[in-house]
């Protein structure tokens, strides 16, 4: 009987999160491409016995020579790769190998301020792998979003305004907690950004809203 325990393993996908929707955090509905227990066979590949060349142990104990010295090893058992096991009958549906691929569909929870290469871990939702699901590792990739962008703890806006809007000095920002009306300053220079205070993402820092002023200019 094989009494090893099956090495962890974990399944790595990167997803493109917005910045709003970093900004926001909650609920987001994620699919991939997965291995998943054929059912069959209900993942042990087809009918098996036990190797006879580790008895079932999965691995043996080598004796290494290393010059005066010497050293006892454990190694993997070729015949088996580990599993104490051998397929005498492989599995109709998946030859042999315990798996097929799916389509999965799960609810991830996005924490307030999630960054760009930042990890979530979700139990039992990676590949089947020997017997047991593996752990999904989702890696994110956060991109600008509806002209909005961060930059550290600061939530970037590129607001392109008319002349219009110029002249009557108010502007209407929107931001992911609601619409900001903002004041521009007597002698606006558009080349410098706006700053409303606590307005960027809140982590253990608090920081700013900054607005780029981009003009636009109509053809007559």
């Amino acid at each position: 009987m094989n009494n090893r325990r099956p090495r962890a393993h974990t399944t790595t996908i990167t997803i493109n999160i917005g910045v709003v929707e970093s900004y926001r955090g909650g609920k987001k509905t994620i699919n991939y491409q997965r291995n998943t227990m054929c059912e069959p066979c209900n993942g042990t590949g087809g009918d098996k016995v036990t190797c006879s060349t580790c008895k079932g142990k999965g691995s043996f104990v080598r004796q290494v020579n290393n010059g005066m010295f010497v050293q006892m090893v454990q190694v993997e058992c070729p015949s088996c790769k580990g599993q104490g096991k051998i397929i005498t009958n492989p599995c109709y549906q998946c030859q042999g190998s315990g798996q097929k691929k799916e389509v999965k569909n799960v609810d991830i929870s996005l924490p307030h301020g999630i960054d760009n290469g930042q990890f979530l871990r979700l139990q039992g939702m990676g590949d089947f792998i020997n017997g047991s699901f593996g752990d999904l590792v989702v890696k994110v990739n956060l991109v600008p979003e509806n002209n909005f962008d961060r930059v550290n703890q600061h939530l970037i806006y590129n607001y392109f305004m008319n002349m219009e809007e110029l002249k009557e000095g108010n502007l209407k920002i929107p931001h992911p907690d609601g619409d900001l009306s903002i004041k521009l300053p007597i002698n606006v220079d558009t080349s410098k950004p706006l700053r409303v205070r606590g307005k960027g993402f809140k982590n253990e820092r608090v920081g700013d809203l900054i607005v780029n002023q981009f003009l636009k200019f109509t053809r007559g």
